[in-house]
């Protein structure tokens, strides 16, 4: 292994950048359409250590990104949140020593983008996290069989009470337990925060 690599306890940045950034060893790269695409193993350092470089196609000294580019990001985001917990958001422009770099452009929304990273991300990595947990425990444990989904149990007859209750069919009725909505289902697109989208119109921070 090489001795270069970062270990991904070490990982403590995602680092943003736009495609004016004339320094390169980006990690991962997002183009105008959305798509998100490796281009150096996390696990190698990249341009800066103890980061995950991340470089949006574009000038956003210029203009600001496209939507498509911030919900790709926020994907990344997420994922990267979930693999390396203490992982913080940050501009290349904020890296000492790169005082003079507007990377990831003055018109890029970091403010809004900040913002979402210290609510909504957390709220979204709490509830993807839930989820795993849940799943696990939805798996019938060893020697268990799942019964078929379109199976119905055994018939009983109902007891004495019941049958002279014809209403009820000896049947008894439970209300199902109102457990806390999940907002969205397992595998569904999340969705990306209005605020950073909409904050695409205005200059950045």
């Amino acid at each position: 292994m090489s001795e270069r690599r970062q270990q991904p306890g070490g990982v403590k940045f995602a680092l943003l950048h736009h495609g004016a950034c004339r320094q390169g060893r980006f990690h991962w790269r997002i183009d105008v359409r959305g798509q998100c695409r490796a281009e150096l193993a996390e696990a190698e350092p990249g341009q800066h250590p103890r980061s995950i470089g991340v470089v949006l196609d574009g000038d956003f000294d210029a203009a600001p990104p496209a939507t498509a580019q911030l919900e790709a990001l926020q994907h990344l985001l997420l994922a990267l949140k979930l693999r390396y917990p203490a992982i913080e958001v940050g501009a290349h422009r904020q890296v000492r020593g790169d005082a003079e770099a507007t990377c990831p452009g003055r018109r890029f929304p970091l403010a809004a983008l900040a913002a979402w990273a210290h609510t909504e991300l957390l709220q979204q990595r709490d509830a993807a996290q839930q989820r795993s947990v849940e799943a696990q425990y939805a798996k019938p444990g060893p020697g268990i069989m799942a019964r078929p989904a379109d199976s119905s149990p055994p018939h009983r007859a109902p007891p004495a009470a019941a049958r002279n209750n014809p209403g009820t069919n000896g049947v008894k009725v439970a209300g199902q337990p109102q457990g806390r909505g999940r907002g969205k289902a397992e595998g569904a697109p999340l969705q990306p925060s209005e605020t950073v989208v909409e904050s695409i119109a205005k200059p950045g921070e």
